[in-house]
Formats: C-alpha cells, sequence, structure tokens
C-alpha cells in the first residue's frame, strides 16, 4: 500500500539528518545577537488540546500501574475498539507531548491501542525498546489494552522491495534476522503485558515461506504468552497459507470500495459484499476471528477509490464521515469480525482538524462517527482552518535565518541531496530568495549554533512555488547532540496561512516550536523531503519570533 510507504521514508528521512549531518564546520561564523524588533504577538488559536508538556523525554520504564489480565490464545475477546497509534520516530512515544496525544485517543471511546513501531537501523535499538515500554505502561495506565506491532527495516521485505527470488539461503537468513530482531519485543510484550503481538504486518513477498513463518511464529510462542497476529495488505489474504499458526486473522483493509466521485452509502456497502465474502470464508476455512489490524481513510475526495493513498487531495469531510459509517455497519452484522484498528493518530496532539486532508479522523466529523461507534459523547469540531498569529513588530524580538543578511551563515555542508541558491527571480519580499531543490530523501538545514532559543516561540518563513506540484516537506529540529525532535508537516493547514500553498504566490507560514518539542537548546532546523522525484521551491524571511519581555 501507498500509506505504508509514509513510516519507512518518514524514519528514513528523520535518520538521514543525523547520518548525513557533517561534523560541525571548522570555522563557522559567530552566531550574530538577535535583531530586536520589539512587539507582542496575537496568541496562537488553541487546539482541541492545549497541554502543557514537560520537555524533557521519560522513557525509563515504571512499574505497571495495574496488574493486567492477561488473555490467553483461543479465548474468548470483547471486541476490540482500536486506534492505530504511530510516530514518525519511535523515541518521540516518551515524551510528554505523546504522552497529552494518547490520553486524547483514549477520550474517543477506544478500548485498544495499536502501537505501530517501525524500526530502523538508524536508531538506538535500546532507547527504541524503551519508547516502546513507556508507551505500553502509559496506555495501560490509561486503561487501554495494548496490540504491539514492531516492524524492521532490513527485513521488511514487499513485493516492490524485492521481486526476484532468494535462494534457500537468503531465506533462511531472512527468517534468522527477523526472528532476531522480533524475540525483543515479544519479550517486552510478555514482560510488559501486551494484551495481543504481531509477528509481521504486510511483508507481501516473505508470505508465500510458509515453513520459514511457521517456525517464526512457534519461536515467538516460546517467549510470548499471548494471542499472536500477522497482518496481510488488502486482496491477499487468502494467499497465505499459514494462518492456523496464528489466533487472529488480521487484514488491513484498504478496499477499493468505489470509483464513483460522490458514492452513496448503498453504493459503498455494496463495494464490501466482495471483500466481506472473501474474509467470511477465509474465517470459516481457519476458524478463526478476523481483526481489521489497519484501517482508514483520507478525507479526500478518492478516499473510497484508493483509501492507502496518504498524498495531498482536495478535502471531502462528509465522504470520509460517510465511509466510517458504513464500515461499522458492516462491523456490526458480521459477527466474525473481533476488532478494528483505526489509521490513525499521530504521537502530537498538533493533528487533523477539519482543513486536515490526512487520514486521522481527529477533529474532523469521521471522529463523531467512530466516537457513537466505540461509546464516547461526541466533540464539538475545530474551526475549518485556525489563525496564524500575527505580530506587531514592535513588540518582538526576532533571530534572522536568512533575509538577505544572514546567507553565509548558512553552511552548505549541513543540507544533504539538496541545491540552493540565492536568486532574484521570482520576486522576493526583499532583495533575494533561496531557490532550494531537493530530491528523494534529502534535507535542507538552517545551523543555529549558540541560539538561546528559550527567547522564541514561533518559527516564521515565506514558501514560494510556481508549478501544481504540492510541497510535501516535513521540519524538524535536533539538539546538540543530535537528538531529533518530533517532526511536522509543513503543509498542514495549522501552519499554513489560508491552509495551502497556493501557485506563483508568497505564503506565510508559522510553525509553534511548541508543536516541534524544542525547549531546549537546538543545533540545526531542517526541511526534510522523502518522496522520490525533484522538488524546487523558493523560501525566504526565515526567522525565530518570540514576544518581548
Amino acid at each position: 500500500m501507498k500509506k505504508t510507504n509514509l513510516i519507512f521514508y518518514l524514519f528514513l528521512a528523520a535518520s538521514l539528518l543525523i547520518s548525513c549531518t557533517p561534523p560541525a564546520p571548522s570555522a563557522l561564523p559567530q552566531t550574530p545577537n538577535p535583531t530586536m524588533q520589539q512587539v507582542t504577538p496575537i496568541p496562537v488559536v488553541s487546539p482541541t488540546t492545549s497541554p502543557q508538556p514537560n520537555p524533557t523525554a521519560s522513557p525509563q520504564p515504571t512499574e505497571t500501574a495495574t496488574p493486567r489480565s492477561r488473555i490467553k490464545p483461543g479465548d474468548s475477546v470483547e471486541f476490540m475498539n482500536g486506534i492505530a497509534y504511530i510516530a514518525s520516530h519511535v523515541p518521540d512515544w516518551a515524551y510528554p507531548l505523546s504522552d497529552q496525544s494518547l490520553l486524547a485517543l483514549r477520550e474517543t471511546g477506544a478500548t485498544w491501542v495499536s502501537l505501530n513501531a517501525f524500526i530502523t537501523h538508524w536508531d538506538d535499538p535500546e532507547i527504541s525498546r524503551q519508547a516502546t515500554i513507556h508507551a505500553i505502561q502509559e496506555a495501560h495506565r490509561l486503561g487501554l489494552n495494548v496490540f504491539l506491532r514492531p516492524k524492521f527495516e532490513d527485513t521488511n521485505l514487499q513485493s516492490y522491495h524485492h521481486e526476484t527470488g532468494y535462494s534457500a539461503e537468503q531465506w533462511q537468513a531472512w527468517a534468522d534476522r527477523h526472528t532476531e530482531e522480533l524475540l525483543p519485543y515479544a519479550q517486552i510484550a510478555e514482560d510488559y503485558q501486551v494484551e495481543m503481538f504481531s509477528v509481521g504486518y504486510e511483508m507481501r513477498a516473505t508470505e508465500p515461506e510458509a515453513e520459514h513463518w511457521r517456525a517464526i511464529i512457534q519461536k515467538v510462542r516460546e517467549v510470548y504468552q499471548g494471542p499472536l497476529t500477522y497482518s496481510s495488505l488488502p486482496n491477499e489474504e487468502a494467499d497465505i497459507t499459514w494462518w492456523d499458526a496464528v489466533d487472529f486473522i488480521g487484514v488491513d483493509g484498504y478496499y477499493n470500495l468505489s470509483n464513483s466521485s460522490n458514492p452513496s452509502e448503498t453504493e459503498l456497502k455494496n463495494g464490501w459484499v466482495p471483500y466481506l465474502n472473501n474474509l467470511k470464508q477465509l474465517s470459516q476455512k481457519y476458524d478463526k476471528p478476523v481483526i481489521l489490524t489497519e484501517i482508514g481513510y483520507p478525507s479526500t475526495v478518492s478516499a473510497a477509490a484508493d483509501p492507502g493513498n496518504w498524498m495531498h487531495g482536495t478535502i471531502d469531510l462528509e465522504l470520509q464521515a460517510r465511509l466510517y459509517k458504513v464500515l461499522f455497519e458492516v462491523i456490526r452484522e458480521n459477527s466474525w469480525i473481533r476488532g478494528v484498528f483505526i489509521w490513525a493518530w499521530d504521537e502530537t496532539p498538533y493533528q487533523g482538524g477539519t482543513c486536515d486532508f490526512e487520514h486521522t479522523p481527529k477533529g474532523k466529523p469521521a471522529e463523531n462517527v467512530m466516537r457513537e461507534f466505540f461509546g464516547a459523547p461526541a466533540v464539538n469540531l475545530p474551526a475549518a482552518v485556525p489563525d496564524l498569529p500575527i505580530f506587531d513588530e514592535q513588540q518582538i524580538v526576532t533571530y534572522s535565518l536568512f533575509d538577505d543578511t544572514f546567507y553565509s551563515f548558512m553552511d552548505p555542508g549541513w543540507s544533504w541531496n539538496t541545491h540552493f541558491e540565492e536568486v532574484t527571480t521570482p520576486t522576493p519580499l526583499g532583495t533575494s530568495s533561496l531557490q532550494v531543490t531537493m530530491n528523494e530523501n534529502s534535507g535542507f538545514v538552517f545551523y543555529l549554533g549558540e541560539v538561546d532559543i528559550r527567547s522564541y516561540q514561533w518559527l516564521e518563513f515565506y514558501l514560494y512555488r510556481d508549478d501544481e506540484q504540492s510541497i510535501p516537506l516535513r521540519i524538524m529540529a535536533s539538539t546538540p547532540d543530535q537528538t531529533m525532535l518530533i517532526n511536522r508537516q509543513i503543509r498542514s493547514c495549522w501552519y499554513v496561512e489560508g491552509g495551502t500553498v497556493p501557485n506563483k504566490t508568497w505564503t506565510r507560514v508559522v510553525i509553534p516550536l511548541e508543536h516541534l518539542n524544542i525547549h531546549e537548546p537546538i543545533q540545526t532546523i531542517a526541511l526534510i523531503k522523502w518522496e522520490e522525484g525533484e522538488l524546487k521551491f523558493w523560501i525566504d524571511d526565515v526567522r525565530l519570533v518570540g514576544a518581548k519581555k
């Protein structure tokens, strides 16, 4: 599924910031003093939840709050009302900002949470494991059941990664490696009383290797005593011959329900029929319940036809809500479906809203449809597009990263797979702007040196593009010890004036540093791009902004 690329490339791109960052340049200029331009900014419109987190990550596990009643393989389990809890970088789960997001997830009425932990070779294994333990314990403290779904970059073979056949020796090496990486997480699941564990998901190219999978599952069962599942891609469930080895048939249900631009509920329900028939036959064949281990819809006009597409699209909140309504009707009518995990809920409370096109239901009509199914009260939806703060230049302090003056301070050695140059066309806001060309898995970095970040609350800049291409950029800061902080998507309507970056227009972007979890000294701020292909844009008047004391 296209959607799955998101998690992979976010981790990869974020990790590249560390791996590709060279040693500090030997002769960096001294950090200039901030430009003082005094004013009190109009406050940012508060999100639905306004956390005031402690900035320090707290990955060390504590004692589980309450002993959990264990679920054994074969036990009768109440229906799993679940939501997928995701992070673009697993260590982010240890931040208090993420704890706030998990609390908001619990308030939807969900009784289960799936922890989708994608582990890359760039990650410190111990930090990732400790952050996962923190998320498990926080979920248990909130009364949530946990479904742990680890996935590993170097054993995540899918057909678009690997079409040619492996030799028997290569397949054995793959199975040994996957087992080696999986067992520490199975041990975590056992030690911290996780209610369900996944041996893998969406690993298409490996699924014909039935004997290897049976051996992997047996090794996991020697460590973890709870129920196991695996999750197939849609329309490929019947090709797996080893469902008997797990306790639940897991499906990531991104099914095409209709190619119509405005399908009715009846049309959508009819679209489910062939998939339900196939799933029911599979359930009967193996005498196993089915769990929709991952399912969701973007809030776009193409959601019914291509629900796995996470790219930008024209917003259609009503269609997303309609798809949710039909999904829950289908579940109610088919008792052999024993659980659903909605995609997705980010590791930060600053997500979703009625101006957002991505999968999350948070802050959209679909959230209230989900809440009704989960048995929770409805919530008031936020405004369509949050207002950006307007700064009174007489009441703020600023620190310029680029404003026709400090270009020499931006050492090119900190960026990767990126070319940038000072230009005078298109017409800049001042005397020049930066033309930036980024390729796949690239980063455009501002080096801050020793800036006292405590004086600032916002990052402000202007973007310009000259075509209809979207701006698929994320922004992330790193500390002097190269710790990556939470990254956010720039094209989010939370940060872009008017909710979009129109063609051939300078567009203002304002990002609260709180949203990036910036509370401590930082060394760099980077724009990162993970998608294939070239992206060209212009950026100008980049500055940190703080209220004058």
